[in-house]
């Protein structure tokens, strides 16, 4: 099924079964007037408890521009949005990146660009040794090979004290932390449709739009706890072009771990700060898309 998303964007449905026969679903993206004339296409992954659809508003704004890549395939992993129906329990990254190789091979997508959410860059990690060459360039939104346990730990216990959303208007107000740049001077209601990219609506309230079975280990994290570490996973992109967009506010991907990507792939990592953004930054804010686009088409 297909819809007309805006003017020039057309927005169709996809799904596709795994290799233990689970169905995931997801979205392309394409331009109505037949593209920019890109013929490399972009597969981004929301961040580890996300879904698809909140890379709706980066997905139209890197088609807007002129250079931008000829589809962005937005698929929902399993467990989360309109694949959360798909067996979640006992998922773990290893699973998710089976999925990725599977969701390629599926739509025929080899080196492929791709952009990775967050925490979702463990799913990637864990597809590369196998498939070394699975992408041509990758564009990491505050993702790294490593996070700051700190970081983590705060990040935690700041979603376990706060629970979830009573009210839509909570769920709203929840969107100014970390997002104050992007969110300046934007209306009530483009803010709710935001939200509602995070959350679905159940009855009139806001859930998550995620498995109840889905746990991740971030979801339990502790000062204490040993974080996957894959420095020698991204050994393996550098003879390609990495961007890195850093929430200048983010306490996950911090100076140490940006001077280490920098260390591991020289001068093939450009890195670009996300001004007034925390973890992980709004894409579509500001000139960022255009960053996107530019750093896939050159």
């Amino acid at each position: 099924m297909s819809d007309q998303e805006a003017q020039d964007i057309t927005r169709t449905s996809f799904s596709l079964a795994m290799r233990d026969g689970e169905i995931l679903h997801g979205w392309r993206y394409t331009r109505s007037d037949g593209g920019t004339g890109s013929c490399n296409h972009l597969l981004a992954l929301h961040g580890e408890l996300g879904n698809a659809r909140q890379l709706t508003l980066i997905a139209h704004a890197a088609l807007a521009q002129t250079n931008g890549p000829a589809s962005i395939i937005t698929p929902d992993m399993r467990g989360r949005g309109r694949s959360s129906s798909a067996k979640a329990a006992g998922t773990d990254v290893q699973t998710d990146a089976a999925d990725l190789i599977s969701i390629c091979d599926g739509l025929n997508l080899h080196h492929v660009d791709m952009l990775v959410s967050g925490r979702s860059a463990g799913i990637l990690f864990n597809a590369l040794p196998g498939r070394p060459t699975l992408c041509r360039k990758v564009v990491f939104n505050d993702g790294a090979p490593a996070f700051d346990p700190v970081g983590i730990a705060a990040h935690t216990a700041r979603i376990q004290r706060g629970g979830e959303p009573a009210t839509w208007e909570e769920a709203v107000e929840r969107l100014t932390a970390g997002r104050s740049q992007f969110l300046e001077g934007r209306s009530a209601d483009e803010l709710k449709a935001y939200a509602r990219a995070i959350w679905r609506d159940d009855n009139g309230k806001p859930v998550r739009d995620r498995s109840r079975d889905l746990v991740r280990d971030s979801n339990s994290g502790s000062f204490d706890d040993k974080q996957p570490e894959y420095w020698k996973e991204l050994a393996i992109l550098k003879d390609r072009p990495v961007l890195l967009i850093h929430g200048e506010q983010s306490k996950l991907v911090t100076n140490k771990e940006v001077t280490a990507m920098k260390e591991s792939l020289g001068n093939n990592l450009t890195v670009v700060e996300a001004s007034g953004q925390g973890h992980p930054p709004e894409l579509a804010a500001g000139q960022l898309p255009k960053t996107v686009t530019d750093f896939l088409a050159a």
